[in-house]
């Protein structure tokens, strides 16, 4: 349907319209399937464009970043402290920031910066309590 607006400024390009970026995440998902859902749109970006990843070698440190994330946050049952999963994840999150890539041309990268702040965020806030650390609080 074309309006009034759009016959009066004919020469108005595609890059000039406002536009809205809009991701429904499941709560479900716990911060290692978000990270790793992260991971796979960084190598699925290098994969795709050889030439990004050539010309923005800070990638590869992001997806490095995010290897170690996952690998602290699959390994939560071997007691890997909260406070050692939140400054992985801020690592990676730190790393992308870095990246000099315009997020109009790299869709993927606001992408990515939302799945690693939703595991930010998805991390419990405190450690979890067990009696022995109760009994070294209470000496």
């Amino acid at each position: 349907m074309l309006t009034h607006s759009m016959l009066a400024h004919p020469r108005r390009r595609k890059s000039d319209v406002p536009r809205v970026l809009v991701l429904s995440l499941s709560p479900t998902e716990t911060p290692a399937e978000h990270v790793r859902n992260a991971l796979a749109l960084l190598v699925l970006l290098v994969e795709q464009a050889p030439a990004v990843a050539a010309f923005t070698p800070e990638l590869s440190k992001v997806i490095y970043r995010c290897q170690i994330a996952v690998q602290l946050l699959e390994a939560r049952a071997l007691t890997v402290p909260v406070r050692a999963q939140r400054q992985a994840i801020e690592a990676a999150v730190e790393a992308l920031a870095k990246v000099p890539l315009d997020w109009d041309a790299c869709p993927d990268i606001p992408a990515v910066t939302v799945r690693l702040l939703r595991a930010l965020w998805a991390l419990p806030r405190e450690e979890p309590r067990d009696l022995a650390s109760d009994l070294v609080e209470d000496r």
